[in-house]
């Protein structure tokens, strides 16, 4: 017996409308400090979601050519506990899901607002830059 693949219709991205999610990624892109290497996907596959990949090293620099073996980190961005899709006006919930052992700045999950996680992530971000300057210095 064949497999079929079930598309579920009511996904919001189906037909070329985009992400529920995609005007906060465009405020996160516009919000972003300058960085060696940055990638933003934004998507309502499985459910609304914002991944941000990000690293502190030009790809010259990292080891083998490998994003894992340079001061990089992940964050995740989605619809606060129990949604599967984000509606305007909602919370979101922030998260680093991974990031190199050498970047000593620790971040908290957080879920409020998307402009005060936005300024959450900004903060972070600056902040976790400045204290590895200040690392390479010392």
């Amino acid at each position: 017996m064949p497999r079929e693949v079930i598309h579920d219709v009511d996904r919001p991205d189906i037909n070329g409308v985009k992400p529920k999610m995609q005007a906060i990624a465009d405020s996160l892109r516009e919000s972003l400090p300058p960085l060696p290497f940055s990638s933003l996907k934004c998507d309502d596959n499985l459910m609304s979601s914002i991944h941000l990949k990000a690293s502190f090293n030009d790809r010259a620099e990292w080891s083998h050519g490998i994003f894992e073996n340079s001061l990089y980190f992940m964050v995740s961005i989605h619809p606060q506990k129990g949604k599967r899709y984000y509606q305007e006006g909602e919370k979101i919930s922030i998260e680093i899901n991974n990031k190199s052992y050498k970047i000593p700045t620790k971040f908290r999950k957080y879920t409020g607002t998307p402009e005060k996680a936005i300024a959450k992530i900004v903060e972070w971000i600056e902040k976790a830059k400045s204290e590895l300057e200040q690392k390479n210095q010392g």
